[in-house]
């Protein structure tokens, strides 16, 4: 009788393993500052998100192989250039629109915490969740990825306690361009490499200078 039951598309598998991830990093991002009581939500949300990555981590070859690590080769250090000049190209146009100077005057421990965040994000959003839905096609695994990131930084700033005074429609675009970018050098490079090098200089540009950490990390 089992014989005539099919096994679960592994892409099918590899999608809903990104969806479930995305899900709980959104319930995460609704309740982080929440304080109080509200925070038991945001750990359930994490913890989904991590059972959903180890999961995928043990049908994989590897935890890098999970993550979008390869074998670094001649075009992934191309690539990751280019992400160096990608990464500093856009945090430059922020820091403009932001009316800050053109680059940082100098740097704080600050630019050693922002770029952390970031390329934990790109490990999660290029790395795990863009890899874990290619098979659907490029196009959609950048796009997916590129949609989550945006949405999950939305939630972020919209979950404090003190709302920020931010167009959070420049916030939304920018990080949804941001991704396809990032997402388009991680599609390129077939390694998450290049996105994380960008990602960590923008974010190095952008918060660097800074004192303190931004609210949105630390509130």
């Amino acid at each position: 009788m089992t014989r005539f039951i099919k096994a679960p598309d592994k892409r099918i598998i590899s999608f809903l393993e990104a969806v479930l991830t995305i899900t709980g990093l959104f319930i995460f991002a609704l309740f982080i500052h929440s304080g109080s009581f509200s925070i038991v939500f945001a750990i359930i949300g994490l913890t989904l998100s991590a059972l959903s990555i180890n999961h995928a981590v043990q049908s994989s070859t590897s935890v890098f192989n999970a993550f979008g690590f390869t074998t670094i080769s001649k075009k992934t250090l191309i690539y990751a250039v280019a992400g160096v000049l990608v990464g500093v190209i856009l945090a430059v146009i922020v820091r403009q629109t932001f009316g800050l100077t053109l680059l940082p005057e100098t740097l704080t421990r600050i630019a050693i915490i922002a770029p952390l965040i970031g390329i934990t994000e790109e490990l999660i959003f290029r790395g795990f969740v863009q890899g874990r839905t290619d098979s659907f096609g490029p196009v959609f695994s950048v796009v997916f990825a590129a949609t989550g990131h945006a949405l999950y930084k939305y939630f972020v700033f919209r979950s404090l306690s003190d709302p920020l005074n931010i167009d959070f429609e420049f916030l939304v675009i920018w990080t949804f361009l941001g991704g396809l970018l990032f997402g388009v050098l991680r599609e390129l490079s077939k390694s998450v490499i290049p996105p994380v090098t960008a990602h960590a200089c923008f974010d190095i540009v952008v918060y660097g200078g800074f004192t303190m950490a931004p609210v949105w990390v630390w509130s």
